[in-house]
């Protein structure tokens, strides 16, 4: 897996930088996430760099905020209908915090405002003229959009042009968290220098100094992971606990195949974390200057993989019903890989929290046009078990499978051997942990061809089988290091119970 972060600005470059600008679309769907904005905010704190907030960008958020809380105050009430009729009186609660929309939108705002080290940036009467002037006047970054070519660009021409006027006009030094290539036309507009965007998995990589991982913070990381599996990604969360990927996912749709990905259809998402599969990459922040530390506090970041199962809702039409009923098509089993940046925080030799720190990607189980590619990406899979990175430098393709085991030690401390195996289509790998054993092998899929004698191949036919144990088996490279992570770090008594 390739990562996508981008390298550490030069150290000129990053003392120059006073703020990180957060806009509307920083997180996802032009909603907030106020608990990766606190952490970030307070990293950034170290470096004597403050988080700002537009506040156009937050009376953007309040507003989709109010529009979610109406979409589900009415769906729970049209359910809440249905469910008293059938006799089963109230059964779901409605904060009464809310009354509507505009308590949630104040709600949201005054807890936006008291966010630590959040700094709302109130928008002057001069920006707000100049903005409403560029979309009257279409200038950029004033536009039209939709086929009635509705003017807009007031918001963000009037925000952008208030941080500006906060740092003399000098767009050096502010980072802006978002891809809106709005503001791109609006810097060119204004002949000033184009401003500097990164995403959210992006901005600690292009402003914090890094260090790899010691094996002890590695460890606290794997374990916090495999302990919290399975994770159910859309039902009540379990100890207050924050889910570790948010329940959609852009990158979902084209990983799943019919029927999971059919055109009618109206959402799909993620249901639960089965496994953790890798880690990959784990760095932790070496702020500059250092007095700005906290010593018994250091934050951590990491490409994480998961296996994962996901749920697609779709409308199914019937002649007797008045409205096409809502089902769900489950994808349990589909061995679907999510690959996501996640950010930690160390605190007293524990990990405090776990979040997503960038947009989760979304993959299929591999299929394979022949038996080599398919060891590759095995071998590729394990490489992401800590402390299995050397497997690499193994050529597994011409190792026989007479030849002894190759031995790793991991962050744990204990001792991993992986030996090659011959199946019927080529060769797999063998892992071994203490006594436990699994194995994944090539297997060839004869029902890829189809048309008979004149027909061919659908799909590449080659596919990697798993098995582990009498409870466990499965498709897919992911697997094996699934299973390899899960007895190095998960609830090891507890899964063991279960065989």
């Amino acid at each position: 897996m390739v990562s996508t972060n981008q390298p550490l600005l030069a150290r000129a470059e990053r003392e120059l930088i006073v703020a990180v600008v957060v806009d509307a679309n920083a997180y996802g769907r032009g909603l907030p996430d106020l608990a990766s904005l606190t952490d970030l905010a307070r990293d950034l704190r170290q470096l004597g760099i403050q988080t700002w907030v537009p506040e156009p960008v937050a009376w953007e958020w309040a507003e989709h905020v109010a529009r979610a809380w109406t979409t589900g105050k009415n769906a729970v009430k049209t359910a809440q209908v249905a469910l008293q009729k059938a006799g089963l009186g109230l059964v779901f609660d409605i904060d009464p915090r809310y009354e509507n929309r505009r308590s949630v939108i104040d709600g949201f705002l005054t807890k936006l405002a008291a966010t630590a080290d959040v700094v709302v940036v109130a928008l002057s009467g001069t920006s707000a003229i100049e903005g409403l002037r560029d979309q009257i006047l279409q200038i950029p970054p004033g536009k039209t959009k939709g086929e009635l070519a509705v003017k807009t660009g007031a918001s963000d021409s009037a925000w952008l042009r208030e941080v500006m006027t906060r740092v003399d006009q000098d767009s050096r030094r502010l980072l802006f968290l978002g891809q809106d290539g709005d503001l791109a036309n609006a810097f060119k507009e204004w002949k000033l220098e184009p401003p500097r965007l990164c995403t959210r998995g992006e901005v600690r990589g292009l402003l914090f100094p890094t260090e790899p991982a010691s094996d002890a913070d590695i460890e606290l990381i794997a374990r916090h992971l495999a302990e919290r599996m399975p994770e159910d990604l859309v039902g009540p969360a379990a100890d207050g606990l924050v889910p570790l990927i948010e329940a959609g996912s852009d990158a979902l749709w084209q990983a799943l195949d019919p029927p999971f990905g059919d055109p009618g259809s109206t959402r799909s998402y993620l249901s639960q974390l089965a496994d953790l599969a890798g880690l990959e990459q784990v760095l932790v922040l070496r702020p500059e200057p250092c007095e700005y530390v906290e010593a018994t506090r250091r934050t951590a970041t990491a490409v994480a993989f998961f296996i994962a199962d996901a749920e697609t809702a779709y409308a199914a039409f019937n002649d007797t019903a008045d409205e096409p009923l809502t089902l769900v098509a489950h994808s349990a089993g589909a061995d679907l890989l999510v690959r996501v940046q996640m950010v930690f925080e160390i605190e007293n030799g524990a990990v405090a929290s776990a979040r997503q720190d960038g947009q989760a990607r979304v993959f299929a189980a591999r299929r394979f046009d022949e038996p080599e590619d398919a060891l590759a990406a095995l071998v590729e899979a394990l490489s992401a078990v800590p402390g299995l990175e050397g497997i690499e430098a193994v050529d597994w393709q011409e190792r026989s499978e007479e030849e002894d085991e190759v031995e790793y030690i991991v962050p744990s401390g204990q001792t991993v051997a992986v030996s090659r195996v011959e199946g019927e289509f080529g060769g797999g790998l063998s892992v071994r942990v203490g006594g436990h054993q699994a194995t994944a092998v090539c297997q060839y899929d004869d029902t890829a061809w189809m048309g008979g004698r004149e027909g061919g191949y659908m799909e590449p036919p080659y596919v990697l089988s798993f098995t582990g144990s009498s409870r466990e088996f499965g498709r897919g490279a992911w697997r094996l290091s699934a299973w390899t992570i899960a007895e190095l770090f998960g609830k090891r008594p507890s899964r063991r119970s279960q065989r």
